[in-house]
């Protein structure tokens, strides 16, 4: 018994339902009996034809649909991972070209941006020239980022748990040193009022010192 595709084709139709797809659908059953209407050369019920068009029409339609839009929301979170940039750059273009959003400028220097290392992303913003397209913005990523390997092999770059071991030291330095009140203090010639109870009074210092002991300044009106 010799399958009637035409049929299978319009029952699958029938299960496609939504708001933004009903054209679609209707365009490919206009498409359907087109053919098999035609006054030239009709097409049979029984062609493959039939059910080979759909199932290629849908896949382009819908398949790729989801796959650009898969490939948009991981470029929206992807960022550098472990220092290696090429990776991330790599991964970047390949996620542009399925979101087919490779040819922008605006949208991806952003998303580019953010996944990038935040001093990384400092250097690049730091130049006299800001990079202005996703290939320059690339470009410059790799050029500060080869700077920074350079200045961490000659031991003149920071990173940030170095700054956080560095804050820690200080701060158990600090908490061992014993506090010293001797330290002078050297105040500059300068005016301020203070309210009193009667009037505000001007108070005068003039290069007050104070050596741990205490002194009260003098009053002027």
């Amino acid at each position: 018994m010799m399958k009637i595709l035409a049929n299978h084709v319009a029952l699958a139709l029938t299960f496609i339902k939504g708001e933004h797809i009903q054209d679609w659908a209707h365009k490919m059953m206009k498409n359907m009996e087109d053919r098999l209407e035609s006054t030239l050369n009709p097409m049979l019920e029984t062609n493959e034809y039939h059910w080979d068009y759909f199932e290629d029409a849908f896949r382009d339609a819908f398949t790729d649909t989801s796959e650009r839009e898969d490939a948009d929301n991981k470029l929206q979170s992807l960022h550098m991972k472990e220092g290696n940039l090429d990776q991330y750059i790599a991964e970047f273009n390949r996620l542009a070209n399925l979101a087919e959003r490779n040819n922008e400028t605006r949208g991806l220097i952003p998303l580019f941006r953010q996944g990038l290392p935040y001093g990384l992303a400092q250097s690049c913003m730091n130049r006299s020239k800001w990079p202005e397209t996703i290939h320059q913005w690339q470009s410059v990523a790799q050029e500060e980022n080869k700077r920074y390997a350079i200045k961490k092999n000659l031991g003149l770059a920071r990173s940030p748990k170095d700054g956080k071991e560095r804050k820690q030291q200080w701060k158990v330095a600090l908490k061992n040193k014993p506090r010293d009140n001797s330290v002078p203090i050297v105040m500059n010639s300068f005016y301020f009022f203070e309210p009193t109870r009667n009037a505000r009074h001007l108070v005068g210092l003039a290069r007050t010192t104070w050596t741990g002991v205490s002194r009260e300044p003098d009053y002027h009106i």
